[in-house]
């Protein structure tokens, strides 16, 4: 999730796991789709809350939205409208996007969320102490708006286990965020605690039953030695004239949040796959890393990247060979949901390249 310019995730979510799960040998599932939070803030600059304020709050209170014309547009799209808004996430993202394509966006480029219709005592009493944050942030709901506009949320695909969260690799399990197959293309707000809790415990006792009575394995040094080498590879280039890693990440984000998207079209997605498959094969070995032997945070940037760039071009490949359009996966040229495509898509990691299960079927 940090691949996207605008997320919810927090800095460490890099893309490790699903980077990681694909060199070990593992099979991710429904890597296409990308759930993005469609009230994400956008503004004013607020400090002290996370950018997912908004939608419990519209919920709770029947916050309207609102169009650079200053009309409530959701009804065009399939909502009922008034207090018991009730349009899944993917619908209110398209809703909000179509609004800012055809040019009837806030100043921001978002649409407003409007709760002037609602008197102050009413916002006391529901949303209590937060309501001094946002005074703390000069943000008055009953005299202006604030802008909302989508935002990168959560990935819905991840690592193929099966009921004991046991991937095709024996022995490596996986829960929470970083499996696939839960979900289905659109994710139900809620559910994202109870899996990483549910799934936790299951993969954990599977994982005791799978060691319990065995040995521990004896250290192997030829085993790390790779890992090692490689360690040793990058800090080499301390002296290297290239850029830090730091300054890839920012591309590849903006890659992802402009062609990789909440919309996509083969064009965009042929062009960020190109440009993402030659930083991760050519470039990511030239980049620059600061020589520290303790703390050295751009060698962790450098591995962050590694790995943020195998999920990347897994999460393209995998929009690429869908050619539909279902849940939180948009296509532009295919806007049809198409029987053929009901099915899980698998992304493998075979001789350096991503590989598709959906293979051929392209219409």
């Amino acid at each position: 999730m940090k691949m996207f310019q605008r997320t919810t995730a927090p800095n460490n979510n890099s893309g490790d796991g699903i980077g990681i799960a694909l060199r070990a040998g593992t099979r991710v599932i429904d890597i296409e789709f990308l759930q993005f939070y469609p009230n994400g803030h956008l503004a004013p600059r607020m400090v002290g809350l996370d950018p997912t304020t908004w939608e419990p709050t519209r919920v709770k209170l029947g916050g309207r939205l609102i169009n650079g014309n200053g009309e409530e547009f959701l009804s065009n799209y399939g909502d009922s409208g008034g207090e018991g808004y009730n349009t899944t996430r993917d619908l209110l993202t398209h809703a909000i996007y179509r609004e800012v394509a055809a040019g009837r966006g806030s100043t921001h480029g978002g649409v407003y969320l409007s709760f002037q219709h609602i008197s102050a005592d009413a916002l006391d009493k529901a949303l209590g102490p937060v309501i001094d944050i946002f005074k703390r942030n000069n943000i008055d709901l009953t005299k202006a708006p604030v802008e909302v506009f989508p935002i990168a949320h959560y990935q819905m695909g991840g690592v193929e286990v099966n009921s004991n969260m046991e991937s095709c690799v024996r022995g490596l399990y996986a829960a929470g965020e970083i499996v696939g197959g839960a979900n289905g293309a659109n994710r139900l707000s809620g559910n994202a605690l109870p899996e990483a809790m549910v799934f936790g415990g299951r993969a954990g006792e599977a994982a005791a039953r799978f060691v319990s009575g065995k040995a521990p394995p004896q250290w192997d040094r030829s085993t790390g030695a790779p890992q090692l080498d490689l360690i040793r590879r990058v800090k080499r280039n301390a002296k290297a004239k290239g850029p830090a890693p730091a300054k890839m990440l920012g591309e590849l984000r903006e890659i992802m949040w402009t062609k990789v998207g909440a919309f996509r079209k083969l064009d965009d997605l042929a062009q960020a796959l190109e440009r993402i498959r030659a930083m991760r094969e050519t470039e990511l070995d030239e980049l620059r890393v600061s020589p520290e032997t303790i703390h050295n945070a751009s060698l962790v940037e450098w591995f962050e990247l590694r790995n943020g760039l195998q999920a990347a071009e897994a999460v393209a490949v995998a929009a690429i060979k869908r050619c539909e359009s279902r849940g939180a996966h948009q296509r532009l040229d295919f806007p049809e949901t198409l029987d053929a495509f009901q099915l899980n898509q698998q992304i493998a990691l075979e001789n350096g390249k991503i590989v598709s299960s959906f293979e051929g079927m392209g219409l």
